[in-house]
């Protein structure tokens, strides 16, 4: 695994990154899966960058498997190393030699105001509120059918099933 994480990692940033038409200096943390520290080390010397733009804390957790990335991302939170705007690398490897790697640009997502437009805000009201009728609807005609069911018996679904099935035998 040590001869395969740091090539991964620099080849699967590179493209990622690129994809995104950022360079390098853009990046404010990577975040990589938490393996052992000489793939860390090596993956920094891979991609040519300063160790320190690593999130590492595989000294104090060791190799949390497919939690490393969520924790180091938390760790990384309360030490304030990630601030809105920030270019975020998280990338891992595991089993079968698989591995993903993706750039999330932190912050809230600002409001869309197209979503919200004269139109848009009274059709979605009224699907809710033929969703909320088509249910009560659904409801009180399967509540009738049952009472139908109890009263009459020999006419309820489960009846007319094993009726369909005495006619045509399975043999």
């Amino acid at each position: 695994l040590f001869k395969i994480a740091p090539p991964v990692m620099r080849e699967s940033t590179s493209q990622t990154r690129s994809h995104g038409g950022l360079s390098l200096v853009c990046l404010h943390l990577i975040i990589p899966h938490q393996a052992n520290g000489r793939i860390l080390q090596a993956a920094a010397r891979a991609l040519k960058l300063d160790p320190n733009l690593f999130m590492s804390n595989v000294d104090r957790y060791g190799n949390t498997s497919a939690a490393s990335i969520p924790i180091a991302l938390c760790e990384a939170l309360q030490q304030g190393r990630v601030k809105d705007g920030d270019y975020l690398v998280l990338t891992g490897f595991g089993g079968g030699l698989s591995w993903a790697t993706m750039v999330v640009k932190w912050g809230v997502p600002k409001h869309d105001e197209r979503q919200y437009t004269f139109i848009n805000r009274p059709r979605r009201q009224i699907s809710y509120i033929y969703a909320y009728w088509r249910t009560r609807l659904t409801r009180l005609r399967r509540r009738a059918d049952d009472l139908i069911a109890r009263i009459r018996p020999k006419r309820g679904r489960m009846t007319r099933l094993r009726r369909k099935i005495e006619r045509y035998p399975l043999d």
